[in-house]
């Protein structure tokens, strides 16, 4: 098991938790893994937005992680 933890920022302005961001306009960060039915983190689905839009919220962490479940599942 590599990385199975869920990371959700609403708000990322000058923290710089990710170098590979060059965005300076990124707003919020929602990083989901992909978990097979053995345990195992097959994959980590990255989702950015920007300053125009809105931060992510509870309802986007839950579609995604529902989502990232039935990926899990089908791998």
């Amino acid at each position: 098991m590599l990385f199975t933890r869920i990371i959700y920022l609403r708000k990322i302005f000058r923290i710089k938790l990710y170098p590979y961001i060059l965005d300076d306009m990124v707003k919020s960060v929602l990083c989901v893994p992909i978990v097979t039915t053995d345990g195992d983190c097959y994959a980590i689905v990255e989702m950015y937005r920007s300053v125009p839009e809105s931060p992510f919220n509870k309802d986007d962490l839950k579609i995604s992680i529902v989502v990232s479940g039935w990926m899990g599942a089908a791998i």
